[in-house]
């Protein structure tokens, strides 16, 4: 395993790596931008993705731009044979030097993005990440996401993007400057990360916050919860730091609205604040992906930059998220994410004297497209209904199970069952077999009129498909430098083709460009009749509009 002071001279070179570089780092595959599929992505939890690590795998990580650098669990270190090594102690948030060992990573490959090594990754305990029912094998730290990138994600398409600076263009977007506080402990082998500061304005009064988008709870110290006029409520939950050390909270509060200059957010959950590696006086706690849960988000650490853009409803863009895992099987498949849903109420037909005083409620069957057969499956499937605040689904088919079923209650009679994503890490489910779970809506959507079918099945019969702006319009996109206007659009035909509803789901920010697209729907589209079990049914799809112009060289 070589000396401690070669293992440590080698770590010492991780931990330098990602403030001593411009443009890529060393290691990095070639390109200027890599992109990264998110797991689970419209669920607002933790940032996770897929990775193969010494070309074992895929394993799920989850992101954490506080972490020195990456982090495996002992199940990688074994499956992958890593050498290990004494490294470093590490300061966790309770001030204590905590001892470490450190794997040799090889290889790195996350989605587009080769890191090839050998690179240093502290060693945790197998199950140490592991969140909400899902297995997580450790965390990328920031020897990946380097100070020398833009790091972003984009929960509406699923994926996370690593830009060099250069070629970073942050189009409209909302800028939201912070500072950097760096550490003044004098006595640790390794210093925490630098704090990255923002005032944030909350229940009328203002303070100093770490933005934390390796957490999902906002944290704030317990001294502020009643100034900060946070509504508290019992919520037991553990959180883990950078390095790996757990910490039990018993309560949460909720702020009705966080202000960080012109970006705000409703309802945003904090939890105490308790990290004595900084000093009472300098920050009052972190703001972590609870706050930034409405928007597309960029940091530029060079320029100590964050730039925020409102995300759109996830009624749009299943297949743009489909896409993200680049499979030929996903986009063959008959039902969006390669489910047929049925929603099965045990007393239909009854007369009205036949039934009982309470519904026993419904029957959710959920079957697997048989060219999927070989895929581990994950489908997120939202359930929408007037005046109802529903849960959603997560749909676990490991590969060769066919079909899972759930019961449900009578709150879900007559809604809405529309597939929002679909990825290939699928919970554990407690017997074999596939398993559905509920989650809480992270957000309202509104129940379509009729079943929505993937784009492909509508079948246009008149009506030009490509829908451009106007030379206008053109003229002002390219004054304002987006070089790429997408639009989502919900499509509703009756059964017998004809467009009966147009209604824009994101659209392009150019009102004349959107009138032209739904006036062309309305007045020039015609469908073949989609077919459901034999017979021409009404449904809805959505459509996407992508007009790209070439910027100037």
């Amino acid at each position: 395993m070589g000396s401690r002071r070669r293992r440590y001279a080698a770590l010492a070179v991780a931990l330098a790596l990602g403030g001593c570089t411009v443009g890529a780092p060393p290691g990095f595959s070639g390109g200027d931008s890599w992109t990264i599929p998110l797991v689970g992505p419209l669920e607002d939890g933790l940032l996770l993705v897929p990775a193969l690590v010494n070309n074992r795998g895929p394993y799920v990580f989850a992101i954490d731009p506080d972490a020195h650098v990456s982090i495996v669990d002992q199940d990688v270190v074994k499956d992958t044979g890593a050498r290990v090594g004494e490294g470093p102690h590490l300061l966790d948030e309770t001030d204590t030097q905590q001892p470490r060992f450190f794997a040799e990573i090889l290889d790195w490959q996350l989605g587009t993005l080769n890191v090839k090594g050998p690179r240093s990754a502290q060693i945790v305990p197998a199950g140490t990440f592991d969140a909400d029912g899902r297995r997580i094998h450790g965390v990328i730290g920031r020897d990946i996401i380097a100070d020398s990138l833009v790091f972003s994600f984009d929960r509406d398409a699923g994926v996370v993007t690593l830009t060099t600076t250069k070629s970073f263009k942050p189009g409209v977007t909302v800028p939201i400057k912070y500072s950097v506080l760096r550490s003044r402990i004098d006595n640790a082998e390794v210093l925490p990360i630098s704090r990255r500061l923002v005032t944030a304005s909350l229940g009328g009064h203002r303070y100093a916050l770490h933005v934390d988008l390796g957490a999902i709870p906002s944290q704030l110290r317990a001294r502020s919860w009643a100034s900060a006029q946070l509504a508290e409520s019992d919520a037991p939950l553990t959180l883990v730091d950078e390095v790996g050390m757990p910490r039990n909270v018993t309560k949460r509060g909720v702020a009705s609205s966080v202000s960080v200059g012109a970006v705000s957010t409703p309802s945003v959950a904090f939890v105490p604040y308790y990290d004595r590696r900084w000093p009472d006086q300098d920050l009052e706690g972190t703001l972590g992906l609870s706050f930034f849960k409405p928007y597309k988000v960029s940091v530029n650490w060079d320029s100590s930059t964050i730039y925020v853009k409102p995300r759109h409803t996830p009624l749009g863009g299943f297949e743009i998220r489909a896409s993200r895992w680049q499979s030929k099987t996903l986009a063959s498949c008959e039902h969006l994410g390669c489910i047929k849903t049925a929603l099965i109420d045990p007393l239909a037909g009854r007369q009205p004297g036949e039934l009982p005083a309470q519904h026993p409620g419904l029957v959710a069957s959920f079957t697997r497209d048989s060219v999927a057969k070989d895929l581990n499956l994950e489908v997120l499937i939202a359930a929408a209904a007037p005046d109802k605040d529903l849960k959603w689904l997560v749909v676990n088919l490991p590969a060769g199970t066919d079909r899972a079923m759930t019961h449900l209650s009578a709150d879900y009679i007559g809604a809405s069952m529309i597939v929002l994503d679909v990825g290939f890490f699928p919970r554990a489910c407690p017997t074999d077999g596939g398993c559905v779970d509920l989650v809480l809506a992270p957000q309202h959507v509104d129940a379509p009129p009729h079943p929505y079918v993937a784009s492909k099945s509508l079948v246009r019969r008149t009506g030009e498909k490509a829908i451009v702006p106007d030379d206008a319009t053109k003229a002002e996109i390219y004054d304002k430098r987006i070089w790429q206007v997408g639009v989502d659009v919900q499509v509703c035909i009756d059964d017998k083709g004809a467009v009966e509803s147009v209604r824009f789901l994101s659209p392009s920010g150019f009102p004349a460009y959107d009138r032209k697209i739904e006036s062309t729907i309305k007045n020039t589209w015609t469908f073949d009749p989609v077919v459901a079990d034999g017979a021409p049914t009404a449904a809805c799809a959505v459509i996407v509009f992508l007009y790209t112009q070439n910027p100037p060289k």
